[in-house]
């Protein structure tokens, strides 16, 4: 290992320790300049770049992983995660998670969740033809129906009917709380997409996701309006439509409760 591929993660969300707790080989998946995603022996993370948001299965490192070829052999042992020209140092990376209002103070907050997103889906690459059905199906709690609609639809590595699904499950877990996750983790785990979405999806029914999905809701249930609406704008801003199509979906969810 020469100096200069080594790489030290800085933080790590819930899902990517979870993938690197099982020693073995494993591959690349995905590479972009921001993130390089890998199927690693006990489960899929993303090795991002510095300025990416912290999320369950984000392994935030302190300078970017060198390009790598889909396919390209990782290896996972001994706290090291090792790819093609390149090391990542895992120990001593802090473990990151995001917290979850209780909820009780989800469901008295549905109004100011509901008001801080209006505005910013715009963004939304999600098929306006499905918006109306999709938003009646949450209203309704056929959240079956809404993944068998939502699962998959769109270009990309997560496609954005994903996204927005992942919005109503992880408002939807923190409306309900823990006794929820069994069945949204059904939902999750059925929905026909990527390997990369349903990675997303089985985190958001565990009620975690993006830090500004959750800084969102703890500035509303708390009453600060022009935190939540800040924090809604960083939402929207991630990704082409990632944090957009995770908003439109939170939003579906808020309105539904509300």
């Amino acid at each position: 290992m020469n100096a200069r591929a080594a790489i030290r993660a800085v933080r790590a969300g819930a899902g990517a320790l979870e993938a690197l707790a099982v020693a073995g080989e494993g591959r690349v998946l995905a590479w972009f300049p921001a993130a390089c995603y890998v199927e690693a022996p006990n489960g899929l993370l993303a090795l991002a770049a510095p300025g990416v948001w912290e999320g369950p299965l984000h392994l935030l490192l302190d300078r970017p992983v060198p390009r790598s070829a889909v396919g390209s052999v990782v290896e996972a042992r001994g706290g090291l995660l090792r790819g093609p020209g390149w090391t990542v140092r895992v120990a001593g990376a802090s473990a990151w998670s995001g917290a979850v209002p209780s909820p009780v103070a989800v469901r008295r907050a549905a109004v100011a969740i509901r008001h801080a997103l209006t505005g910013i889906v715009a963004r939304s690459r999600v098929e306006p033809s499905v918006v109306a059905r999709a938003a009646e199906l949450v209203v309704r709690g056929d959240l079956e129906e809404l993944a068998a609609l939502l699962a998959g639809r769109g270009p990309g590595l997560t496609p954005a009917g994903d996204d927005a699904l992942a919005g109503v499950l992880l408002v939807t877990r923190a409306a309900a709380g823990e006794p929820v996750e069994p069945r949204l983790e059904r939902i999750a785990a059925a929905a026909r997409t990527s390997r990369t979405a349903g990675a997303f999806l089985r985190w958001a029914a565990r009620g975690q996701s993006l830090r500004p999905a959750h800084e969102l809701l703890a500035a509303a249930t708390r009453g600060d309006a022009r935190g939540a609406a800040r924090w809604a704008r960083l939402l929207a801003a991630v990704g082409e439509s990632s944090g957009a199509d995770l908003a439109l979906g939170m939003g579906w969810a808020a309105a539904a409760i509300a």
